[in-house]
């Protein structure tokens, strides 16, 4: 085969300009317009890489072209590269993306006869409608993958549509250092000499699959309480028969799958005293205690407010004896004796918080420790 007869590919380069926001990453989008390919579906800042250019030279000019935004090519990271058909049948390309989360400047929009539409969306909620081939590049750079194959049928449309999605991510090969992470310093050296020094690539973050980072982060066990006093503001509470470290606390327990806390603490107070709590829930403390006493996993709970009970309320309430076998109702100067130092002092945050109305926090549940 002659040099002319060698099959050719068009090189493209794509900008995922990231920032963080309190709610999570956002990417800037554009949405293509005019008489353009895909004319009316949101992509990313692309474009196609010109005679001489190097593909982080290709990108960096298409951002200032297309946004406006100067982007240093210190801060250019590799993220992900897509080998891309269109469903038009034309020659297939090569689609490099990279990942930008520092630049100087505003996004705004430069090209108004191709571009009618520039906006930041939710990297965990993709805008539709897409180009294909872009999402194809975005669900592996959040998957950590770094390559991905982007076939599309003739019959395919261009927009991404999830019951015809060709993208196929192929897995990241693991890295296996060589001699404590890279190659012998005496390699480099002579390396060095030949060619100049030789540079750490850099690369994207990586977002691992929801699964694999799931089973990387801690682990925390839920509960929910109620806290009632009667209407002199004296503390409610139950003597719990499985306990005798923590004997009284609130009406509350562990959180059932699918359950958010006030429901945990309304269903809880219900089968442990019989007593519907209507709301609307008023939180009055929020309490986290560390792995310990072997519990392999830190608790969070949440303490609401049940309001002020009457007499007759109090004395409608019955117990689960497999779970209590006591309730009492007295002031904090009496409850205290009767109380582990921790667990005194939460309860008198929580009084406190009410009658302040200033929610408490607490590092230390102390379940665990004995």
């Amino acid at each position: 085969m002659t040099r002319e007869q060698r099959y050719k590919q068009p090189v493209d380069v794509h900008l995922i300009l990231r920032r963080e926001t309190p709610a999570g990453p956002e990417i800037l989008l554009s949405r293509r317009a005019g008489d353009v390919y895909a004319a009316g579906l949101w992509h990313l800042p692309s474009g196609h890489t010109e005679d001489g250019e190097d593909i982080r030279e290709a990108l960096i000019r298409e951002a200032r072209e297309e946004t406006g935004v100067l982007i240093d090519p210190a801060d250019v990271s590799f993220a992900v590269a897509v080998h891309h058909r269109a469903p038009s049948g034309t020659a297939a390309r090569v689609g490099f993306f990279f990942e930008v989360l520092n630049w100087q400047g505003a996004p705004r929009i430069l090209e108004p006869a191709v571009c009618d539409g520039m906006a930041w969306f939710r990297l965990e909620h993709l805008v539709s409608p897409m180009v294909a081939y872009c999402r194809a590049g975005l669900d592996a750079y959040r998957s950590g993958r770094h390559l991905a194959l982007h076939f599309q049928d003739p019959d395919d449309l261009i927009p991404y549509a999830a019951d015809a999605d060709r993208s196929d991510p192929v897995p990241t090969a693991r890295a296996i250092p060589l001699q404590s992470g890279g190659p012998d310093v005496r390699v480099r050296a002579m390396a060095g000499q030949a060619a100049g020094r030789i540079a750490e690539p850099r690369t994207a973050r990586v977002l691992l699959p929801p699964e694999e980072y799931a089973s990387s982060v801690p682990k925390s066990t839920g509960s929910a309480f109620i806290f009632f006093t009667d209407r002199d503001n004296r503390p409610v509470q139950l003597r719990a028969t499985y306990s005798q470290a923590h004997p009284w606390q609130f009406p509350g327990g562990t959180m059932d799958h699918g359950e958010r806390p006030w429901e945990t603490a309304q269903r809880e107070c219900r089968e442990e005293t019989g007593l519907d709590v209507a709301g609307p829930p008023r939180l009055l403390a929020s309490v986290f205690g560390p792995p310990g006493g072997g519990w392999p996993f830190s608790t969070t709970g949440c303490v609401f407010d049940g309001g002020r009970l009457s007499d007759a309320q109090i004395r409608s309430i019955v117990l689960d004896p497999d779970e209590h076998d006591a309730l009492r109702v007295l002031t904090l100067k009496e409850w205290e004796p009767l109380m582990p130092s921790q667990d005194f002092a939460r309860l008198e945050a929580v009084m406190t918080a009410r009658l302040t109305g200033t929610t408490a926090y607490f590092d230390s549940w102390g379940w665990g420790n004995g």
